[in-house]
């Protein structure tokens, strides 16, 4: 009974310690600014973190595996890379994210349909 006791501790003691990390920094691609605020996640799961006032963020505790990790900014592409973890490592990546362009052609002829129907009902009083 004590040796299983024994085992127990040892096993717990072990896996508390081989967990990984993943450190890394996020910047604008075109201009290298860091990205304050942006996010690095585990795809699949709620685990992330966000970026400090360098672009620097830290996932920390990692059990042993094969990660996803995204990087998102709001206005910007997300990238994700791939990340094995196979102890106590510290892994680190570096996300170059690039502006999102949106068309809004649509709402544009809209505005400019609404401004010339305004236009052309003053002209007519």
């Amino acid at each position: 009974m004590r040796l299983l006791q024994l085992f127990v501790i040892l096993a717990t003691t072990f896996s508390a310690h081989s967990q990984g990390v993943i450190r890394g920094k996020i910047n604008d691609g075109q201009t290298g600014e860091s990205l304050i605020g942006a996010n690095a996640f585990i795809e699949g799961t709620t685990k992330g973190a966000m970026a400090d006032l360098d672009g620097n963020f830290s996932l920390e505790g990692l059990a042993p595996g094969t990660y996803n990790i995204v990087g998102r900014f709001i206005g910007y592409r997300s990238h994700t890379q791939e990340v094995v973890i196979t102890g106590t490592e510290v892994q680190v990546l570096q996300f170059n994210l690039f502006p999102e362009t949106f068309v809004i052609e649509q709402a544009a002829e809209v505005v400019a349909m609404l401004a010339l129907r305004s236009l052309l009902s003053s002209k007519a009083l």
